[in-house]
């Protein structure tokens, strides 16, 4: 078992600190607005894949990705341009909190993990996960 590393949750940065208190409608917009500034390409692999991110724009308050991909050498068909609503911003990393939180009647303490913001690896796992869900059926 791999020991935890705790420290304060860090003060969120960037687009997580433009977002907070802003209605669902103003995060997304700022979301996406973030995430036009990713340079593209990025290349990773993911379950097997290949993943290239070639192209990322917006589509109204929708983040728009276009992507090719590989398994096994092979090219694989996919369903380009992908939209996300909303998309998320934060990872964890990797260190955590204690938090009091209540349950019931009783007030528990309990670790929570630390995040911070990082749209790149945000992008490849929401990516990576629609991808292979379409590719590996």
């Amino acid at each position: 078992m791999t020991k935890k590393t705790y420290r304060e949750q860090p003060k969120l940065v960037g687009v997580a600190e433009r977002i907070k208190g802003k209605k669902a409608k103003g995060r997304a917009v700022e979301k996406v607005k973030a995430y036009q500034s990713v340079n593209t390409p990025i290349e990773y692999q993911y379950d097997g894949l290949r993943i290239v991110i070639e192209r990322i724009g917006k589509e109204g308050d929708l983040l728009k990705v276009f992507a090719s991909a590989t398994k096994d050498s092979s090219a694989v068909t996919l369903n380009n341009p992908y939209l996300f609503k909303n998309p998320p911003v934060l990872v964890p990393d990797g260190t955590w909190h204690k938090e009091k939180r209540k349950v019931g009647k009783k007030e528990v303490e309990t670790d929570m993990p630390n995040w911070k913001c990082h749209l790149k690896e945000c992008l490849k796992e929401i990516l990576g996960q629609v991808i292979s869900q379409q590719v590996n059926k």
